[in-house]
């Protein structure tokens, strides 16, 4: 089913604004690999896949989750129509990370040096291994940060999106691209969760997360985790 609707969405094509944001990003200078990661040019190409995927899924290709979530596609679309050029750089060293990545209007320091916004650093070991597969999926994981989007702290009730949108959208894989009946239905169980009109309407109702789905993001991060 999933190979199903991600067949329709390529085949499909997404809404036109969307289409010519990627194709925009095809042009020279605006997807700027750089700093150990140039032997990977291949990283364009999988940019490039993770949002289609991703907006895809979040614009309903797959079954509409819901305006909100629209929106956040919305949103995605307009950072990488605004700053550019897009950086994914690499770095060694930082084993227990496969990813980082910048959020709005923070030139941070993520596993070394100073980065620019928008920007990725990915670890070079991940990409030499087997945990790259799914590469595509961690790329919208971090792309989704770029638009604001945060993982919650202790003392923030709200949802981890990042992570819903990830597993709900790219399937029950974990990083080595394994399959499991255990991961098919925490797919399943994310993208119902996101689909609670009531949780997410016009806009979050955080009280409300908290009550329905109380401990609901750990128990599906359990057989997913990944990073």
């Amino acid at each position: 089913m999933l190979f199903l609707w991600l067949w329709t969405a390529l085949a499909w094509g997404l809404p036109s604004p969307f289409e010519a944001t990627l194709k925009r990003l095809e042009a020279p200078g605006v997807v700027e690999i750089r700093n150990g990661c140039e032997p990977y040019p291949e990283l364009r190409n999988d940019v490039h896949s993770g949002l289609r995927k991703g907006f895809a899924c979040l614009l309903g290709q797959s079954g509409r989750l819901g305006p909100f979530h629209e929106r956040q596609a919305e949103l995605l679309r307009w950072v990488l129509e605004t700053f550019q050029p897009l950086h994914f750089s690499c770095t060694n060293g930082y084993g227990y990370w496969n990813a980082s990545s910048t959020g709005p209007g923070q030139p941070m320091r993520l596993f070394s040096g100073k980065v620019e916004y928008p920007e990725v650093q990915l670890e070079l070991a991940m990409l030499r291994s087997s945990r790259r597969a799914n590469l595509d999926a961690l790329l919208f994981h971090e792309m989704l940060h770029w638009a604001g989007l945060v993982h919650p702290g202790n003392h923030d009730p709200g949802p981890d999106l990042v992570q819903l949108y990830e597993v709900c959208c790219f399937g029950a894989t974990d990083a080595r691209g394994r399959k499991s009946p255990s991961m098919e239905q925490t797919r399943e169980q994310a993208c119902e969760i996101l689909r609670d009109k009531e949780v997410f309407g016009d806009k979050l109702d955080k009280k409300l997360w908290q009550t329905r789905y109380p401990e609901s993001t750990d128990k599906i991060f359990q057989v997913y985790k990944r990073y």
